[in-house]
């Protein structure tokens, strides 16, 4: 948070401003403690027979139990004049004394005056404090003064005004007499979401487009364009202190964009600023001077939010799994059967030499070494096995038949040891 702080006692300018301040809080409109909770509008009270359509054309309607106003595409043109007590005149297109009132809005709203001092005026100003007026909804108000010897103000409050979400276009004319502003409180100003665009002339005690006179004006989002071109004691943003958090701010001033004995920026914010009161030519404000204190003054200001650096994208390296090997089943290896080699036989000699001895015929060794040893045969498996014992029998049986039959005919064997079914077959 950057913050920039100097005595308000030391700034000849701020004192003239809450001079004006206690001028405006001793002869302004106001409640005193007997004066009941009213509300005017287009110079007709609301009661409590006709709170559901104030105006007869369905554009406004009220709700005391949350106190709030709701406007939908209403127009105001006529003022109400009060005389809250002697020696004063409140002239205001809607007028409260409620402590606390909501203006809800809906569609586009105007309220133009041209016999006013206020378009808008919350008058409330017992303990004005701890009071709020609150600007909500998603629509659009439209508040137009004209020239006035009288407080000129669009919208003035005597308790904190909070902005949330509608758009607010406000334009005070002139005061010949006294001061002018767009948008006043004569305590606190609170800007959360939604466009302020507020608009101020010249005027003979100076001229502000948003002044909150007691305390703090904060801004934490939304737009906000202030305008107060006067060439002489005019200024943009004033309260004693201006704290800025959030949004989209433009602040152009014939004196200097903005009036306080405190500002602080966040340091999310990005800031320019200019010596003359134009965007053309402004540079990045680098944190000195203070924008407040700056000589020549700073008339053209425009704070934003600081451009975020995109987050890089991490790179991300893609992770290649290696082919798996295939299972590669070993083949057994076989080695070839080799035969022996085989013994030659040597043809018998017919030729005998002449001593008549004859030549022995050499019989050669089958070789013991071969180039492989011949695997022995494989083992006969059991179907095999059970069959060459089948066959073996028989053969025993069928030679010990024959044996017998032999044996018989040679009258080796008596003819009663021969069965007789084979008797007759041997006598055939």
């Amino acid at each position: 948070m950057n913050t920039h702080t100097r005595p308000w006692h030391s700034t000849v300018a701020f004192l003239a401003a809450l001079a004006l301040m206690l001028s405006l809080i001793t002869t302004s409109a106001r409640a005193d403690d007997s004066e009941p909770e009213t509300l005017w509008i287009n110079g007709v009270q609301a009661t409590t027979s006709n709170y559901s359509n104030i105006l007869g054309n369905g554009t406004a309607r009220f709700d005391p139990a949350t106190t709030t106003l709701y406007l939908t595409n209403a127009e105001v043109t006529t003022p109400v004049v009060l005389t809250p007590e002697a020696g004063t005149v409140e002239v205001a297109g809607i007028y409260s004394t409620y402590k606390n009132l909501t203006v809800y809005l809906t569609g586009k709203n105007t309220v133009t005056i041209n016999e006013s001092s206020h378009g808008i005026n919350a008058a409330y100003f017992r303990g004005h404090q701890s009071g709020t007026i609150t600007f909500s909804g998603t629509g659009v108000l439209e508040v137009t003064t004209s020239d006035t010897q009288q407080w000129n103000s669009a919208i003035h409050a005597l308790p904190s005004i909070v902005v949330d979400g509608p758009t607010l276009v406000l334009s005070a004319g002139k005061s010949t007499k006294f001061w002018s502003a767009g948008l006043s409180s004569s305590y606190a100003i609170t800007i959360n979401s939604g466009t302020v665009k507020s608009y101020t002339k010249n005027a003979a005690a100076g001229s502000r487009a948003i002044y909150a006179q007691e305390h703090e004006l904060t801004i934490n989002g939304g737009t906000v364009n202030a305008s107060s071109t006067s060439p002489t004691d005019s200024y943009a943003l004033s309260g004693i202190f201006i704290h800025i958090n959030g949004g989209d701010i433009t602040a152009t001033a014939g004196t200097n964009s903005v009036q306080t004995g405190e500002l602080r920026v966040a340091n999310t914010m990005h800031t320019q600023v200019n010596h003359n009161p134009t965007a053309s030519g402004a540079q990045t404000w680098t944190g000195q001077p203070p924008l407040h204190e700056a000589q020549p003054a700073y008339k053209y200001l425009h704070i934003s939010q600081r451009p975020v650096a995109p987050t890089p994208t991490p790179t991300v390296t893609p992770t290649v799994t290696p082919p798996l090997a295939p299972t590669v089943t070993p083949t057994p290896t076989v080695v070839p059967t080799s035969s022996p080699t085989p013994t030659p036989t040597p043809a018998p000699s017919t030729t005998h030499s002449p001593s008549s001895t004859p030549v022995p015929t050499a019989t050669v060794e089958p070789s013991s070494t071969s180039s492989s040893t011949t695997p022995p045969p494989p083992k006969p498996t059991f179907p095999t096995r059970a069959l060459s014992a089948v066959l073996a029998t028989l053969g025993v049986v069928a030679i010990a038949l024959l044996g017998a039959i032999g044996a018989y005919l040679a009258g080796l064997i008596p003819t009663q040891l021969i069965p007789f079914s084979l008797r007759g077959m041997l006598s055939r």
